[in-house]
């Protein structure tokens, strides 16, 4: 996905003056409304994974209007998913950009990802992606950050029509179960998750830490699973402070919370400034058990964190 490698296309793209805004369509039952007409230009895909992309670019003064849809081929949801988090991370992830605003989206059943970003350049970014059907679907716009909020910018990103109604009724992401290991442990996440085995534990008494990772847009979920090898006891909170120690966090609240028959332990916590996230520490017979996420403050909708807690189980 290359809409946002577009600069030097835009620059000579087709420039209007303002003018009525029409609606153009992109394909069978996608359509956005522009003031301009966008023109099209096609891709040869390098991923195995994409069959075909179409990119489309216009400018408007100093505003400019993206349009991509990349095709994929046959994909499992979780895989989907896990490449329209990479279309969208691409959005902001770039030296000198700073996020401004994360937010999952629903667009006639349809779970997406909205970012907002100020370049380096002193441009705002502004980029909405969705998944639809076999296909990943932006809009995006660039604007000097002195418009604003532009007006115009609102309008295209929310003027996007799919007419094809989708099965998810509320925001973010299509979250699967995977079961973890050899044990009974499973958890929901919204890709498959990458699996990675440790060796060495930080914390005394514990055994190699076996862990699963995912991440959708700009956010991590992640839960680790280790044996309990010590004779004394390991308490929840002693485990939390050596995370917390990992990450050079700051503390902020921590509450018991239940995991299914299990008291644990739920911490807080920020760090690097921009960054926020959530732990939690449980142990169910001679295992550990820790679940974090992890996301930039900037994002709004939180829902997808309790459901990702409440998720980790032990049995069927």
């Amino acid at each position: 996905m290359t809409h946002l490698l577009l600069a030097p296309f835009l620059a000579t793209a087709i420039q209007a003056k303002s003018a009525p805004w029409i609606t153009q369509n992109l394909a069978p039952g996608i359509s956005v409304s522009v003031p301009v007409t966008l023109v099209a230009s096609h891709e040869t895909p390098i991923d195995p994974r994409i069959s075909r992309i179409d990119d489309w670019g216009g400018k408007v003064g100093n505003h400019s209007f993206i349009a991509s849809i990349t095709v994929l081929n046959k994909m499992s949801v979780s895989e989907m998913s896990s490449m329209l988090s990479a279309t969208a991370v691409q959005a902001v992830n770039r030296p000198g950009n700073s996020l401004l605003d994360a937010s999952d989206l629903l667009l006639n059943g349809w779970s997406g990802l909205g970012l907002r970003a100020r370049e380096s350049s002193q441009l705002n970014l502004a980029s909405y992606s969705y998944r639809y059907g076999r296909m990943l679907v932006t809009v995006a716009t660039f604007a000097p950050a002195s418009d604003g909020q532009s007006k115009d910018t609102e309008r295209f990103l929310h003027s996007l029509r799919l007419a094809v109604k989708g099965d998810q009724v509320i925001p973010g992401p299509h979250m699967v179960r995977f079961r973890l290991g050899s044990s009974n442990l499973s958890a929901n996440f919204p890709c498959a998750p990458i699996r990675k085995d440790s060796p060495v534990s930080p914390s005394k008494g514990l055994g190699p830490i076996h862990s699963a990772i995912a991440d959708y847009g700009m956010r991590s979920y992640m839960v680790t699973y280790q044996d309990v090898i010590s004779q004394k006891k390991i308490t929840n909170i002693a485990i939390s402070a050596e995370v917390l120690k990992g990450f050079q966090a700051t503390l902020g609240k921590q509450q018991p919370i239940a995991m299914g028959s299990d008291s644990g332990l739920k911490s807080t916590f920020t760090f690097g400034g921009q960054t926020i996230g959530t732990l939690v520490v449980f142990q169910h017979g001679k295992q550990v058990i820790t679940v974090l996420e992890v996301e930039p403050r900037a994002y709004k909708n939180h829902k997808c964190v309790d459901a990702f807690l409440k998720s980790v189980r032990f049995g069927k």
